[in-house]
């Protein structure tokens, strides 16, 4: 499993080695945040069950952010899924190793006969 703090240079890896243009990121000393677009979907209420000082965690960092603790919890859900997409991914170019090598090559290759 790859720590959720690693996550942000993973993807900037994986981005980088894909040829894709990278994600505007902006670095503070507290966490990593990305330009994204939000897309606003109608809400499913859930109820859930926490020890104490869980349920507290939730609060407190749900009064910190706009949308309270069902935003803060919904974040950690979507960092969880990019975590795991990350891990797939990983995974996929474990079992394929010459793929950026060869993807390079045909780039190049296409490119040269264009330049003919």
């Amino acid at each position: 499993m790859v720590p959720r703090d690693d996550v942000p240079d993973l993807l900037d890896t994986l981005t980088r080695a894909l040829g894709a243009a990278p994600v505007p990121v902006a670095r503070t000393w507290t966490r990593v945040q990305r330009a994204r677009t939000v897309l606003r979907m109608s809400a499913e209420r859930v109820t859930v069950s926490f020890e104490p000082a869980v349920a507290q965690r939730v609060r407190r960092c749900g009064a910190s952010r706009p949308g309270g603790a069902s935003a803060y919890l919904a974040k950690l859900v979507r960092d969880d899924e990019l975590r795991e997409a990350c891990e797939q991914l990983a995974v996929w170019y474990a079992a394929h190793p010459t793929y950026v090598d060869d993807a390079l090559a045909e780039t190049a290759s296409a490119l040269d006969e264009e330049a003919r």
